[in-house]
């Protein structure tokens, strides 16, 4: 599966959201993503009523969660707020009824009790090539040892979520500031896709308090369903100072989307100079 890149709103690539309104990370809801996307472009519940052809008072109603909005109302408001592609899908999936989702424990069974899953680990470790079986908010399932090893500390929480944030990976991660701005983008998809999920209240426990998280998250609305192939992830080894950047590959196991195999296979490096934060 190819992973997407992010989508902006009206306001375009590099948008900065009003810093008196500092949305804190949580679980996303379809009325609540739509003040945020009238509140980053400016409007007043009056001006974006009369720009979609509803009362105020509606609008209220819409945004607060008391009411839902027929489809092609929806439809009128995000072609209204010129939202784009990503954005509209992420709205589409809070306005449908939450996705289900194993527990990642039950999913780890799953995974580890599947001989042909484990052996093709093994034969990737043997090519030395990075692979994870990870759920919907990347907590890892089953992983060979140059995973672990490209990640120092993961299996403390066997979370890449939360590994992130984390002081050791600022000094992995070559763009750490993009990474992480990614990976919240796609937390808030995974978030409304699966808001009922154990997974969502464990995301949310552990990060929402967590300084960068926070800033990353109220930065921006954009939302993002995956990665682009072409583009690269760039590491470093801290052990060795060596540079490496890796082209990932994202691909599910099922039909359900519940397991996803992670690989990332070895490229010349091709990133900035790295700066040690």
């Amino acid at each position: 599966m190819t992973r997407q890149g992010k989508t902006q709103g009206k306001g375009g690539p590099g948008m900065r959201r009003n810093p008196k309104l500092v949305p804190t990370p949580g679980i996303p809801t379809f009325g609540t993503t739509f003040r945020l996307i009238r509140e980053d472009q400016h409007h007043t519940r009056q001006t974006a009523a009369n720009l979609h052809g509803i009362s105020s008072g509606y609008l209220f109603s819409i945004e607060s969660d008391a009411k839902q909005p027929k489809l092609e109302t929806t439809t009128k408001m995000l072609k209204g707020y010129d939202v784009g592609p990503l954005l509209t899908r992420h709205l589409h999936d809070l306005r449908a009824p939450a996705l289900t989702l194993p527990t990642s424990d039950k999913l780890r069974q799953q995974v580890r009790g599947h001989d042909d899953w484990m052996k093709h680990l093994d034969d990737l470790q043997e090519r030395r090539t990075l692979a994870a079986y990870v759920d919907p908010f990347w907590n890892i399932l089953a992983c060979n040892e140059t995973w672990l090893a490209a990640l120092p500390g993961i299996e403390k929480t066997n979370s890449i979520a939360r590994w992130i944030f984390s002081a050791i990976a600022k000094e992995v991660f070559v763009q750490w500031e993009r990474e992480a701005a990614h990976n919240v983008a796609y937390d808030k998809a995974m978030l409304g896709l699966f808001r009922h999920s154990a997974q969502a209240r464990e995301l949310i426990k552990h990060l929402q308090s967590h300084p960068d998280y926070r800033r990353l998250w109220a930065a921006s609305i954009d939302v993002t369903y995956g990665r682009d192939t072409d583009d690269l992830l760039h590491h470093r080894d801290p052990a060795t100072g060596t540079l490496t950047s890796y082209r990932l590959s994202i691909a599910p196991m099922d039909e359900s989307g519940a397991v996803h195999l992670v690989t990332a296979i070895a490229k010349p490096y091709s990133g900035p100079p790295f700066t040690l934060r």
